[in-house]
């Protein structure tokens, strides 16, 4: 049960502190490529507007474009993600999407768009209730992959008044208000109707294979249908020893699998491949309401020949070729084909010989991993030792970057001496640098790793390192001590030492009670009140209120010494200076709003970013002298040489750059009172107006022809900074900061 806790402390840390990520949407309606990007102002909630999908159709999120860091979860509109979790079956609609990626925590809110809403009857459904269809625009509607199992439909409209269209033309026309039933005739199709043109499409669903034992899993080749059931492909050549699926709009939303060859029943969304026995040309048929399948062999293209069971590969029916392969002992071995039982070659020689049509030898193979190759003809054959095989350790150690290679003499068997992990986190084994043979398992520090399988919680410490690559079976040896754990609000934090531990750029959504505590041990607790720092008391109940805002935390483990820095926003770039000096801003709200007065730009180039580092920056915007910034940082935002009063919501990219300089804001010259304020405030003086700016610029609150010390309203305003401007009967200008609680 610890250990269960343990990891999902740990993964939530490994996952916080990546920073600068791109969170993206992927499924069905991109073709499973090209994420559509979310946005995010903390590399934390990533929010994504108006996204629109045409049709019910699964999707996940992912990290960086990539399916090392993925999430699912079986529940829509919302739910909680977990890594590698099952695909979200996303209905059709227009939605305002928000992902966290530290809780997983997801919603699709639908939003109301005004479009009517236009939809289907017809046989199928005994001209019952409308069946909607999808729209991004209110005037082109679509249903992706429909079956209809009755034939005739029409299009309705049901609200405000009902509309129903129809048409003479299958599978393409136009229709006309109260017109005929459409003919259509049963099967599953994808359909388009335009409200403004009144035109119509049902095309008949392709169904296609795709795979390797065609030609590979990123190309479809399309069957034939009569009746969008049935489906035919005459004369398909396929590879032996290589497998297939059977799918719906060239894409993963609909497919089919199985494990029989060469007839079957396919499962829908089935795991498992269908594997091709026996290269040749093939007549294919499938059935997509029954799953049924059947390859009826034309043409036999090359014999087959396998070895140890394995189906080697040919191109040509004489040169066979088996890559990378996996022996384990006992290890005898001929070369047969499994097709007839009385085609055999068998030989004694290891590594290298000629085989003997007939003969009952049997080479004896150490276990290993072998590229093989044999010659039908002339029986030659050879076992060439892997021994260029790289093994690696990765892991958040590491920024999952630039593997650390263990040694080997045997191309089995791996090690590392004096491996240190200076923090906990998660770690993987993988083969030559890349992630096409990667192992992982649940267990440290010791288990069995499986291809694929879950990361590994490394605990922090010094260990000898043990990983046999054919049987999975690792360990970590422990030579130095680990560092105890510390978390806080159930984040854990890092420590190179074990006594000072850190959680950067940590952000707080609402007013939050705080303590910090050991994870694996509930007994183990500090608390304490002061904020934004103290020293906190080893086993006191006290907790301390954080208010919402971005922190760098620090702890002592020693002496209890902690503090809660808010994370400081800088402007870097050679239209301030250069690329390497940073222009700290002030924070008055706890780093969600920074500001700087009489800030000196040469003209050029700028980003903003967090703590002076690059992980964290926003950029990439076009407009002057205000606009939104991207927290991906991609861009640059071009400032004009001048002296400006900068402004930055780190929250949503809001920035600002105003012409008021240090003298416009000397509080000497615009006396405000009471400052901070939480309803009212007043100025010494009597002017013909008065203007209250919030940070960003905007013009917020006007009042005129003011005496001394009268009360002015903002009860109504939000919490934050803000400018005062006020001009005389003079037409003088005076301008202060005030700030509102």
């Amino acid at each position: 049960m610890i250990r269960n806790l343990l990891y999902t402390f740990f993964f939530t840390f490994s996952a916080m502190n990546i920073n600068a990520q791109s969170i993206g949407i992927i499924g069905v309606f991109n073709s499973w490529s090209a994420d559509a990007v979310m946005n995010t102002a903390d590399n934390i909630t990533y929010t994504l507007q108006n996204f629109t999908l045409l049709a019910d159709g699964e999707l996940k999120f992912r990290q960086d474009g990539a399916w090392t860091e993925n999430w699912g979860a079986p529940d829509f509109p919302t739910g909680v993600a977990t890594q590698g979790g099952a695909n979200i079956l996303g209905l059709a609609g227009t939605y305002d999407v928000t992902f966290n990626r530290i809780t997983g925590v997801y919603s699709f809110v639908a939003i109301s768009n005004n479009f009517e809403v236009i939809g289907l009857n017809g046989g199928f459904n005994n001209f019952g209730a409308t069946v909607p269809m999808a729209t991004a625009d209110g005037i082109t509607y679509k249903i992706i992959d429909y079956h209809f199992d009755g034939n005739g439909v029409n299009f309705v409209k049901d609200t405000p008044s009902t509309t129903v269209w129809g048409g003479i033309a299958f599978p393409s026309g136009n229709a006309t208000v109260g017109g005929p039933t459409i003919p259509l005739t049963a099967g599953f199709y994808n359909v388009d109707f335009n409200k403004n043109t009144l035109a119509y499409n049902f095309v008949s669903v392709p169904i296609s294979i795709i795979g390797d034992a065609a030609i590979d899993f990123a190309t479809d080749i399309d069957m034939t249908t009569t009746d969008g059931i049935n489906f035919t492909l005459n004369n398909q050549g396929l590879i032996g020893g290589k497998s297939l699926k059977f799918r719906a709009n060239s894409g993963w939303d609909t497919n089919w699998g199985g494990t029989e060859f060469p007839t079957g029943t396919a499962v829908p969304s089935g795991l498992n491949e269908i594997i091709v026995d026996i290269s040749g040309t093939y007549d294919i048929t499938f059935n997509r309401l029954t799953g049924a399948y059947a390859f009826t062999l034309i043409t036999n293209t090359f014999p087959i020949i396998s070895i140890n069971g394995t189906v080697m590969q040919t191109t040509d029916g004489v040169t066979y070729t088996l890559v990378n392969q996996s022996f384990t002992s006992p290890n005898l071995v001929q070369f047969k084909d499994p097709i007839n039982s009385t085609t055999f070659w068998g030989a004694t020689a290891f590594p290298t010989g000629t085989a003997i049509f007939g003969s009952a030898d049997a080479i004896s193979i150490p276990t290993g991993f072998y590229n093989v190759t044999f010659n039908r003809t002339t029986g030659a054959y050879s076992f060439l030792n892997t021994n260029n095989v790289s093994i690696g350790l990765i892991g958040s150690f590491n920024g999952w970057s630039g593997d650390v290679v263990l040694e080997t003499t045997d191309n089995i068997n791996y090690a590392l001496q004096n491996f240190t992990f200076a923090e906990t986190g998660e770690l993987k084994f993988r083969q030559d640098g890349a992630w096409i043979n990667n192992w992982g398992a649940a267990d440290f520090p010791i288990g069995i790793a499986t291809q694929g399988g879950a990361n590994i919680l490394g605990l922090a410490g010094t260990y000898n390192v043990f990983f046999n690559r054919l049987t999975g079976d690792y360990v970590f040896t422990l030579i130095t001590g680990v560092y105890p754990v510390v978390s806080n609000n159930g984040m854990v934090m890092q420590t190179t030492n074990g006594v000072v531990y850190t959680s950067p750029n940590q952000s707080f959504d609402t007013v939050t009670q705080v303590q910090f505590n050991d994870p694996t041990n509930p007994n183990t607790v500090w608390g304490a009140t002061a904020f934004p720092s103290g020293t906190a008391v080893a086993g006191s109940s006290d907790k301390i209120d954080v208010p919402p805002g971005f922190f760098n935390l620090t702890f002592n483990r020693t002496t209890g010494a902690y503090s809660f820095a808010v994370v400081p926003i800088s402007i870097i770039g050679p239209g301030l200076s250069d690329w390497n000096t940073d222009v700290s801003l002030d924070s008055a709200d706890y780093g969600f709003n920074s500001s700087k007065m009489n800030v000196v730009f040469v003209g050029g180039d700028i980003k903003f970013r967090a703590n002076a580092d690059a992980t964290i920056s926003w950029g990439g915007s076009t407009t002057f002298p205000t606009g939104t910034a991207t927290t991906s940082g991609a861009g640059n935002i071009t400032v004009p040489a001048g002296t400006y009063s900068v402004s930055f919501n780190r929250v949503t990219g809001a920035y600002s750059f105003s012409v008021l300089s240090t003298t416009s804001f000397d509080k000497s010259r615009l006396a405000l009172f009471p400052n901070p304020t939480t309803t009212t405030f007043a100025i010494n003086g009597a002017f013909e107006k008065v203007q209250v700016y919030s940070i960003t610029g905007q013009l917020v609150k006007t009042f005129t022809k003011t005496i001394a010390n009268q009360n002015l309203t903002i009860a109504d305003l939000k919490s934050g900074v803000y400018f005062v401007k006020a001009v005389d009967a003079s037409n003088i200008e005076k301008t202060s900061k005030l700030i509102k609680q």
